[in-house]
């Protein structure tokens, strides 16, 4: 079960999509067949013109706006429509969509102690120890120009760029092997719009469904401000039924268990209940 919210004010594209000479390519391409005509070819309408131009793909890798073509290293990008058609909806989904990106999948209790490995480049053999990693990261992964760490939704992004490498000079020593950049939403002046979703499942041997809600809302603050927030509350049902627990009163190693007749400290035994779909 997890609860995001976050307030804030395209799988690899190929290196010549969204630039002047691609598009030259193209026209290029159309009109050679014009050497052979005993006739002049027709001119191409301002239509047609428009279609032949692949948008330029924008990124911020190297804290500014830049083409994808003009910064001079391996870099990915896959926008939001790409990971909605990927089913991509964390950092271990995305591995599976973007090339020399991976993960150990140790489960959901666990996602909060992988890190990504980009070429390879592991902290350590053992990739999880309980609820987190001990060992710096060899992969940064930002929010922005923010570091974060853990387990994290990819809700209502612009787009993911994946920057493969060493980035030490922007990125400091925690992205030897690389760095991950999860790209926001900005909030829109002027406009009002939201969107709201949901979704259910059905996982075997458990006798609840799953489901997810997640909502997104853009409102202008006059002219000059606007708000953006998103939020997602997702439940996965458990499977494992257990039995011979004892009941405590409260949780942690610290619980006091539960006495079957509290008058009798030292010979009562304890309290013991079985529980459904306990690994929820």
């Amino acid at each position: 079960m997890g609860k995001s919210i976050r307030a804030g004010l395209c799988s690899t594209t190929p290196l010549f999509a969204g630039t002047a000479v691609g598009a030259v390519m193209v026209m290029a391409l159309c009109s050679a067949p014009a050497y052979a005509q005993s006739q002049p070819a027709p001119a191409q309408s301002a239509t047609d013109t428009a279609q032949a131009v692949v948008p330029e793909i924008v990124v911020t890798a190297n804290r500014r706006n830049q083409t994808l073509e003009s910064v001079p290293y391996s870099l990915s990008v896959v926008s939001n429509e790409q990971l909605s058609q990927a089913g991509v909806t964390d950092l271990a989904s995305l591995s599976l969509a973007v090339p020399g990106l991976s993960m150990y999948d140790y489960g959901s209790r666990l996602a909060a102690a992988t890190v990504p490995i980009i070429r390879g480049i592991n902290a350590t053999s053992e990739p999880t120890r309980g609820f987190r990693s001990f060992e710096q990261s060899p992969v940064g992964v930002y929010i922005g120009n923010a570091p974060i760490e853990g387990y994290l939704q990819l809700d209502d992004l612009k787009q993911v760029e994946v920057l493969r490498g060493p980035q030490g000079t922007l990125y400091g020593a925690g992205a030897l092997g690389g760095a991950l950049r999860l790209i926001l939403n900005d909030p829109q002046l002027g406009q009002w719009h939201g969107s709201l979703e949901a979704s259910s499942g059905d996982v075997a041997h458990s006798s609840e469904p799953s489901y997810s809600f997640d909502a997104m809302i853009n409102a202008p603050i006059g002219e000059t401000a606007a708000l953006r927030l998103s939020a997602k509350y997702e439940y996965d049902p458990g499977f494992i039924d257990v039995h011979g627990l004892m009941k405590t009163t409260g949780s942690g190693p610290s619980a006091i268990p539960v006495l079957a007749n509290p008058s009798d400290i030292i010979n009562s035994s304890g309290v013991y209940y079985s529980k459904n779909d306990w690994n929820y």
